[in-house]
């Protein structure tokens, strides 16, 4: 509860404070090699102060070329149909799937907790997500779009081949049945969730629609 309530949500306070931002920020792509047209010719009492000037404006074009050029919001939009919601429980899914792949590979593969391998793949992983989320939201929201992105289909591969490795490694880590693993307490959330999520997908999400569409 304390995870959830704290760690989980402060992170996804400050993840959207961050994206609030971002998204109001004025964004100027601009090259290194890139002269102003407008410059006015400096006069020589005012020489060294200008190259101060214009180094410091070098450094900052420097630095601005690893930012993006511009920033867009993804509107997921998850109530408004079935599609929605299950297309951003998708994304959902995939996320856990990565976050448990790494937990299993390390028991699997007996890797110790503060291995460097670790925290490498978590870079790859992570640094690998932001295309791949880029690319699934294309194909779920453009309807011109009709292929999935070569960065996605690359991710995904990537954890089904860690699946893989869990099922071929972990069958003699796990040896005990299913309940052993998973109490009692444990098994009802994980029913109750499930329970929850069907009852969302088919009684909430279609009524919320339905509203909608009568606004409108």
């Amino acid at each position: 509860i304390l995870d959830v309530a704290l760690c989980n949500a402060i992170g996804i306070e400050i993840g959207l404070a961050f994206c609030r931002f971002l998204n109001a920020r004025e964004y100027h792509w601009t090259y290194i090699s890139e002269k102003k047209r407008n410059e006015s010719i400096p006069d020589q009492k005012n020489t060294k102060s200008v190259h101060s000037n214009a180094l410091v404006d070098t450094i900052k074009r420097g630095i601005q070329q690893f930012s993006p050029s511009t920033f867009d919001t993804f509107r997921w939009h998850v109530l408004e149909s079935r599609f929605n919601f299950f297309t951003a429980s998708c994304v959902v899914f995939l996320l856990l799937f990565a976050d448990l792949n790494a937990f299993f590979l390390k028991t699997s593969l007996w890797v110790a907790s503060e291995s460097h391998l670790n925290i490498l793949r978590l870079f790859i992983i992570g640094f690998a997500g932001f295309p791949s989320a880029r690319e699934f939201y294309q194909y779920v929201s453009d309807p011109h779009c009709t292929r999935f992105g070569s960065q996605a289909w690359i991710l995904s591969a990537i954890l089904l081949t860690e699946l893989c490795i869990i099922f071929k490694f972990g069958r003699l880590e796990f040896t005990q049945p299913f309940t052993y693993y998973f109490p009692q307490h444990t098994q009802i959330a994980v029913v109750s969730g499930i329970v929850f999520y069907l009852a969302v997908f088919f009684f909430i999400v279609p009524r919320s629609s339905q509203r909608k569409t009568k606004s409108t």
